[in-house]
């Protein structure tokens, strides 16, 4: 029973609470027993700046210091490590945590806006199965987490707009003046907190205020023009946010290419109907899936972008007849997809131009409309049919409720793991490099060694231009002993990566176990050309021409090594040693037994710590 304020009883909205934290619960319980999976190295088991004070200070300092400059949603992941270490089951509760937190926020805000069917909205949001890989996977904590201040900024900028004193009546809410009182203007400033803490979590919610736009245009509050001049604010943080993500994203991903804006708007099409079919009919989902093709001269690929104008057309026409909200769900979708529809080249586009958890805060449009139009159908299906048991439509939104729910946590179960996650993609998407490519690293490690080189090769079959796969194949061949493919699949991963240090570093170990030390200094020659005063490197060249018989160089031995010493400023106990080698060699017997003398002292500093991260 609701209020007269159109607002559940106070009983019944506690019912309603429970009942979408037990269906998240019933959906999300196969992931209390899950663990790490892709990309959950770098964010959280490898991360290094979760390990301490100045790591948290590095995460909001530094925006290279991680994979993406997400400070708050790494702060999250800092803080759980801190307290809990390394157990996956806290990360997965509070992931699913936060996106129920999301589903009775968004039934906050339909109530707000006065769509009809908002707990159901709400409900079928909180397990609809597009939303698994935005809450199984670990590494999106960034969707969970913006979607609760997302939300929560959206609710708190239209409450200081009036939009409550409009829906309710003059004796609820107020308007947004210029003379408001303190408490509304702190209303304004606290959305606008909000809102940063949004992007601070993952800034695609840069879109919210091009959504709240649309809203106010739509609803028309008090004073509404005004209101929508203060989304300026709104507007430059976002677009400052979106730049600054966009530059990472080019720069330290290493994107190197750029898609012709016909294709981009061609992809956009086409993204836009996938992702609402995926939203009417959720099935084959797969966490990676097929790249498209796309071919500007090829007609029937127009179809897309020319169906979404026509759609967006006809909900304009028919404005009159079934009102402003199907074309405002449809434009709020758009808008808020319009980052990773294709109009903006993403790292991830190599392998594929859509992926499940992009249409997270995008899906409460469509979403919302949809059980809006049941929620009205069925209401006008029950005053025309008498004969309908009132019971019957609230058992049939249930119905449907559960199949979602049984379908989420089936879909739940590849994230259980590393290999679950990539066999169950390539089962759906055999074509998946990535994946096959992912899954052959896993294997090479736990020692299954033929069945990792099968999925190599048909990585590199399918993608042969990503020099990772070669790096890492070459890596598993000198593993096993087979030299000499294993310096031919580095030397191509060089090739395709002119500028990257480590795969020259890794090119000269593959040369040097091959006995041939000669290529493996040049290769590392190479490597400290474009990675001056990389310590590792430089012992490594001073122990080959101190000890391979082939180059032996004292003179050059001692150079390199006494380079390394002055580098981590004489205190890094591996570069005596090495010294000591090369004075050896150098036959400077005196100068190698003082040598040796500093590199033992200085073991134990060895173990606290090392000047150069990546010089073990």
């Amino acid at each position: 029973m609701d209020s007269p304020a159109g607002q559940p009883a106070p009983r019944a909205a506690v019912v309603r609470v429970l009942l979408v934290l037990a269906l998240v619960t019933a959906a999300y319980l196969p992931t209390f027993g899950a663990g790490f999976v892709w990309d959950d190295d770098d964010n959280v088991t490898e991360n290094q700046t979760l390990r301490t004070a100045s790591g948290l200070a590095k995460i909001w300092s530094e925006p290279l210091a991680n994979q993406q400059f997400y400070p708050l949603t790494h702060t999250s992941f800092w803080l759980q490590y801190q307290l809990h270490g390394l157990d996956p089951l806290p990360y997965h509760l509070l992931n699913v945590l936060l996106h129920a937190g999301v589903a009775l926020l968004l039934w906050r805000l339909l109530r707000l806006l006065s769509v009809p069917g908002p707990w159901l909205a709400a409900a079928v949001f909180a397990v609809h199965p597009v939303h698994v890989e935005s809450v199984a996977w670990i590494t999106e904590r960034k969707n969970v987490l913006s979607g609760v201040f997302y939300l929560a900024t959206a609710l708190a900028f239209l409450k200081w707009a009036g939009l409550a004193s409009k829906l309710r009546g003059p004796d609820h809410g107020a308007q947004p003046d210029h003379g408001a009182p303190p408490r509304f203007r702190a209303g304004y400033l606290l959305a606008l907190l909000f809102f940063v803490c949004a992007l601070a979590s993952k800034t695609v919610t840069c879109t919210l205020p091009a959504a709240l736009l649309i809203i106010l245009g739509w609803k028309k509050p008090p004073a509404w023009k005004s209101s929508a001049l203060a989304l300026l604010p709104f507007f430059a943080v976002g677009a400052v946010a979106g730049l600054a993500t966009s530059w990472i994203e080019k720069n330290h991903l290493n994107i190197t290419w750029s898609t012709p804006w016909l294709d981009r708007c061609l992809i956009a099409g086409r993204a836009f109907f996938f992702y609402l079919g995926k939203l009417v009919w959720p099935s084959e989902l797969v966490f990676i899936y097929p790249r498209w093709q796309i071919d500007p001269t090829s007609a029937w690929q127009y179809l897309f972008p020319f169906a979404v104008l026509l759609v967006a057309i006809m909900a304009f026409v028919l404005r009159r007849r079934i009102g402003w909200t199907p074309l405002v769900a449809l434009g709020y979708y758009a808008v808020t997809l319009a980052p990773a529809m294709g109009f903006f080249t993403l790292a991830y586009h190599r392998f594929s131009y859509v992926q499940d958890h992009f249409d997270y805060l995008a899906s409460m449009g469509p979403l919302a409309l949809g059980t809006a139009g049941l929620s009205v159908f069925g209401n006008w299906l029950v005053k025309r049919r008498p004969r309908i048991s009132p019971v019957a439509l609230p058992a049939l939104a249930g119905l449907l409720l559960v199949a979602l729910t049984v379908r989420s946590a089936i879909q739940c179960r590849p994230f259980h793991d590393y290999e679950s996650l990539f066999r169950h993609t390539l089962a759906g998407n055999p074509t998946a490099a990535l994946a096959h490519h992912n899954l052959a690293v896993l294997l090479g490690r736990t020692g299954r060694t033929d069945e990792a080189l099968l999925h190599y090769r048909e990585a590199i079959r399918l993608a042969p231009t990503e020099p990772q796969v070669y790096d890492n194949l070459g890596g598993l061949l000198l593993a096993t002993g087979r030299f000499s493919e294993a310096t031919e699949a580095r030397s191509t991963a060089a090739r395709m990566l002119p500028g990257s240090a480590n795969t020259r570093y890794q090119l000269g170990l593959a040369f040097l176990q091959s006995s041939r030390p000669a290529q493996a200094i040049a290769a590392w020659d190479d490597a400290l050309g474009i990675r001056p005063n990389w310590t590792r490197v430089e012992r490594l060249i001073a122990g080959t021409y101190a000890s391979a018989p082939e180059v032996r160089d004292g003179k050059k031995a001692v150079a390199y090594a006494e380079a390394a010493c002055s580098h981590t400023k004489r205190n890094f106990a591996a570069c005596f040693e090495v010294l000591a080698s090369a004075y050896t060699a150098d036959g400077r017997v005196s100068d190698a037994k003082e040598a040796a003398r500093r590199a033992t002292a200085l073991v134990p500093s060895a173990t606290r710590g090392v000047p150069d991260k990546d010089d073990p």
